[in-house]
């Protein structure tokens, strides 16, 4: 679920320089993609759920994701800077941010499936509703 020092010098040092050079690129491409997912799960989670209490447990972990995401690219970006010269304390800082976001992902994963088909449901019987003249 983590990672140390040893892994990540090995890792990198695998990628050699054209490597960490396209891995820093992609970092900058793949920024966006958590905030739309974020976004996008709260935005369901709204269209889904009435109550504040639940809204509100809700939304947490997506917003985790999207913070820990770029607060992780960002300390990653150090890391390439910095190598070979990288400290364990600071790998396993990097680590740690890297754990939480992992698990606030999970979290989100579930959350946006369900209440994308809370929102359609609820979306359907608005409908029928509406359609039945009440």
């Amino acid at each position: 679920f983590g990672y140390d020092l040893a892994t990540v010098q090995m890792l990198f040092r695998s990628y050699g320089e054209a490597g960490r050079s396209l891995y820093l690129c992609n970092l900058l491409v793949d920024t966006p993609f958590p905030i739309f997912g974020a976004t996008a799960t709260i935005l369901f989670v709204f269209l889904a759920f009435d109550r504040q209490s639940a809204r509100t447990s809700l939304v947490i972990p997506p917003i985790v994701f999207a913070i820990t995401d770029l607060i992780e690219n960002i300390l990653i970006v150090f890391m390439l800077q910095r190598y070979p010269y990288l400290s364990p304390s600071f790998v396993s800082s990097v680590s740690l941010v890297t754990q939480v976001k992992r698990a606030a992902f999970y979290l989100t994963a579930g959350i946006l499936p369900i209440s994308l088909i809370v929102a359609i449901i609820k979306a359907v019987m608005q409908g029928d509703t509406i359609a039945s003249g009440g």
